[in-house]
């Protein structure tokens, strides 16, 4: 029996394995160590398991099983759970962007105020010489 981490099972890796068909079943701790991505990713995950002719079993969960009648429906109940958390994440982005638009903010990277005589007195104690050189030249020269 072959063992992995969460972190290498979320890889394609797992899933070439599995349209290769080197393992008949997929067994996991719990539903929330097989995917750190998310309910739409993990219902992606076990949708392609079972395009490619894998089972999945859950060790912890004995209702989440490939083989059991309520396949369907926990896989609905995950496909509903991604919709919202769909829904949520973007009702977030665009109350976070209407929030920076209230305060005056634009979104991005705040801009870097770079004081020239910082730079030259950097250049001057020939500290981290080549990252100074392309300071000045960037920055003095102009």
């Amino acid at each position: 029996m072959a063992s992995t981490s969460g972190r290498e099972a979320e890889g394609p890796n797992s899933l070439t394995a599995a349209a290769k068909r080197e393992f008949d079943v997929l067994v996991f701790w719990s539903l929330d160590r097989l995917t750190r991505e998310g309910a739409l990713a993990t219902l992606r995950y076990l949708e392609t398991l079972t395009s490619y002719g894998v089972g999945y079993r859950s060790f912890t969960e004995t209702y989440l099983d490939s083989i059991e009648p309520f396949r369907d429906a926990i896989v609905a109940i995950l496909g509903c759970i991604a919709r919202q958390e769909r829904q949520r994440i973007s009702e977030r982005v665009l109350a976070g962007l209407a929030r920076a638009k209230r305060e005056g903010r634009i979104g991005g990277r705040p801009k870097v105020i770079v004081s020239s005589g910082k730079i030259r007195k950097l250049a001057d104690q020939r500290l981290w010489d080549p990252i100074c050189t392309a300071l000045t030249r960037r920055f003095i020269a102009n």
